[in-house]
């Protein structure tokens, strides 16, 4: 959904260069996706790292693939705020 002079769409015939995100609607979609996000890691076990402003995030990361065992999978999810 985006709002269009006032009002809300679904983009359904509207050109996408008419549409502008709602803020409402990605703060609620930005909120949906940590609570998502920090559930998951919890669940599965996973690590969350928060990177300083500044930090590297390959040297943060790189334990993580050192103790590496097994097939694909999450290693650790990275937070930073730019």
């Amino acid at each position: 959904q985006c709002r269009r002079r006032g009002k809300t769409h679904q983009g359904r015939g509207v050109r996408k260069s008419d549409l502008v995100p709602s803020p409402t609607l990605m703060m609620s979609m930005t909120r949906r996706f940590v609570t998502r996000l920090w559930r998951f890691a919890r669940d599965q076990g996973v690590d969350v790292i928060t990177f300083r402003k500044g930090e590297r995030k390959d040297d943060g990361t790189q334990g993580y693939l050192r103790h590496r065992s097994g097939g694909e999978g999450v290693l650790s999810i990275g937070m930073a705020q730019e």
